[in-house]
């Protein structure tokens, strides 16, 4: 239960680094227009993926390098909240407050968000195949899961780059990216939790965005 709870907190720590990395781009290419916090982390996505290109080029992807590439992003928006506390509250407070008005509305935003918060919990861990127990929860595909993407991220880690793969079928369709978002789970956690990312933060950042959209 621990390592659970490890990883389910982990992945909402990795979300807040996304969103200050966005942040921090907010601020240095619109610094007189704040963004919400979907576009934000949608933005972080991308600039991580950047950073990833620069790094994977240069052979300088590690574990460290990508903590402290996310704790930075996390000390970030933990900084920005602090200092905008007072209208985050005013912001939630507003919204509760017009919500009230409809039972319908307020109900429908808490169906919506245990939703999302049931589906996040359950693509934190991503079971596998015990011989000891006899337990299996699929989740990764085994016919090109285990022995090809999943190895991605670790070569990056244990290497510092994907390399040159010339006669890889999988690397000939894929630049790394989704491979270097992994390296943000293996560098701390296991296989079992790659779905942390995708589709576990995905569908969190994708809700944000529509929010953020309809606002």
């Amino acid at each position: 239960m621990v390592p659970y709870l490890i990883s389910f907190f982990y992945g909402i720590c990795l979300l807040l680094s996304l969103i200050g990395w966005g942040k921090f781009l907010n601020h240095i290419l619109f610094p007189n227009h704040e963004t919400d916090w979907g576009q934000r982390a949608g933005w972080g996505i991308a600039l991580s993926l950047i950073i990833g290109g620069v790094l994977n080029a240069t052979w300088n992807i590690s574990p460290p390098t990508i903590l402290i590439f996310l704790g930075l992003g996390l000390i970030y928006c933990l900084v920005d909240f602090v200092n905008h506390r007072q209208s985050i509250a005013n912001n939630l407070s507003q919204l509760f407050q017009e919500s009230r008005k409809d039972k319908i509305i307020l109900a429908g935003i808490a169906t919506v968000s245990l939703l999302i918060l049931i589906q996040y919990a359950g693509w934190v861990y991503t079971g596998r195949l015990n011989f000891a127990n006899m337990v299996y929860a699929d989740g990764f595909n085994t016919s090109d899961d285990y022995h090809a993407y999943l190895v991605f991220p670790h070569k990056m880690l244990q290497l510092g780059s994907m390399g040159l793969e010339p006669f890889s079928e999988r690397r000939i369709v894929s630049l790394g990216g989704q491979s270097f978002l992994h390296t943000f789970i293996v560098s701390v956690l296991s296989d079992t939790n790659l779905n942390i990312i995708d589709p576990g933060l995905a569908l969190i950042i994708t809700i944000g965005l529509i929010i953020g959209f309809f606002k």
